[in-house]
């Protein structure tokens, strides 16, 4: 299997096929740990752990064996446990399709998301215009998450935070909440773009904590739990979907077999009166 490394030529041109993003073909990583299968059997939750709020998911990653994937994370996840699924592409950290959908795991007021599988960036070379498939180009997989502390005066409040996969060594306790600043030492975060009435509610360890409204996506972009379970169900690593030659199926099957092989889980809708992202 190629996967990507720093042998990328300076002169190439990265763009990504959704969102407009770009990658520095100058700082691609070497190869990712999560760039290759791996028994999720070895995968288990840490004992005396619990999952609450953002403090916890910090002290469980800390508590699990390094280099984590975010595949082996999921599968450690207590169950059972409720979600809700969407293929809406109106998000930081969009869906790829309904087959490729966007995840959201559900412990009462605490919720995780991350998607099922990692886009195809198009790499261009800008001297022979001759275009290369490169999937998962920054080598890194984000798990978002959030806990709802109260109730604003048109939608429920919660505080945010992002962390990227492989984490490969210790997590500070503010990591979740640093990732998200629009830059070191900044007064508000990347979440602000969507989320609205963002403001300061405490620090850790100089790092501030934000608040601002939470969203949901419309009703049309919804996922199944029968539409999924299908796919985790047909799912075959050995069979390339995706639009480049390389095969990364086994990524997504990796990723069900994360979400559904490890134990009960249960499709719910997201509250209504949480309010509808804007767009859909």
């Amino acid at each position: 299997m190629n996967f990507v490394t720093r042998a990328v030529s300076l002169s190439l041109l990265v763009v990504l096929t959704a969102c407009g993003g770009k990658v520095d073909p100058d700082n691609l990583p070497e190869i990712s740990v999560a760039h290759q299968p791996e028994d999720l059997s070895l995968c288990v939750a840490p004992q005396g752990k619990e999952l609450t709020d953002i403090d916890d998911i910090v002290e469980w990653i800390n508590a699990m064996p390094k280099p984590l994937t975010l595949a082996c994370f999921v599968a450690s996840l207590p169950r059972p446990f409720t979600y809700n699924a969407t293929s809406s592409m109106f998000s930081a950290q969009p869906a790829l399709s309904p087959h490729d959908p966007r995840i959201f795991v559900q412990y009462d007021k605490l919720t995780l998301s991350f998607v099922t599988q990692e886009r195809v960036s198009t790499i261009v070379d800008l001297d022979t215009g001759e275009r290369t498939y490169v999937w998962d180009a920054d080598g890194i997989q984000l798990l978002e998450f959030s806990v709802e502390v109260d109730a604003g005066k048109y939608s429920p409040l919660s505080i945010k935070g992002e962390l990227a996969f492989p984490v490969m060594a210790e997590l500070p306790r503010n990591a979740g909440y640093a990732r998200i600043l629009v830059s070191p030492g900044a007064t508000r975060t990347s979440c602000a773009v969507c989320h609205s009435t963002e403001e300061i509610v405490d620090y850790v360890d100089d790092v501030p904590v934000f608040k601002s409204r939470m969203l949901r996506h419309g009703r049309g972009s919804e996922v199944t739990h029968a539409q999924l379970m299908e796919e985790y169900l047909n799912c075959d690593p050995a069979v390339n979907t995706g639009s480049g030659p390389e095969n990364n199926e086994w990524y997504r099957c990796q990723m069900l077999d994360a979400l559904f092989g490890k134990g009960q889980t249960t499709w719910v809708n997201f509250r209504k009166d949480i309010e509808t992202l804007h767009g859909e």
